[in-house]
């Protein structure tokens, strides 16, 4: 017997590699969290919460947060301190991330 895989690799012995376990766990997210996710753009987190938490109040709730804050950076790209162009390019990502967790909430109205 090996101490590890690598040493029966290093001894050139033929070994089969260790069989991944993999477990899906599911989050409980209130939400708050799910609110936060949204007006972030963090659509990839958006995607790992169980479909049952976008009841049509959600999805009501969660779209007028997302489209409130879509104006309200449109707004914030027009003040002074933000026209610098990496800015106004980390405003315009964000605006893109959220349109984007819009249309994935949009799907369970």
């Amino acid at each position: 017997m090996y101490n590890s895989y690598r040493d029966a690799l290093l001894l050139g012995k033929v070994v089969e590699q260790p069989v991944k376990i993999t477990v899906n766990t599911v989050k409980n997210y209130s939400l708050g969290n799910i609110k936060k996710m949204c007006i972030w753009g963090k659509i990839d987190e958006l995607k790992n919460v169980s479909s049952s938490h976008f009841t049509p109040e959600n999805v009501t709730i969660l779209n007028d947060l997302m489209k409130e804050k879509i104006i309200e950076i449109e707004n914030w790209k027009y003040e002074d301190q933000n026209q610098l162009e990496d800015v106004i390019n980390e405003l315009n990502d964000r605006i893109d991330g959220i349109s984007k967790c819009l249309d994935y909430v949009k799907k369970f109205s």
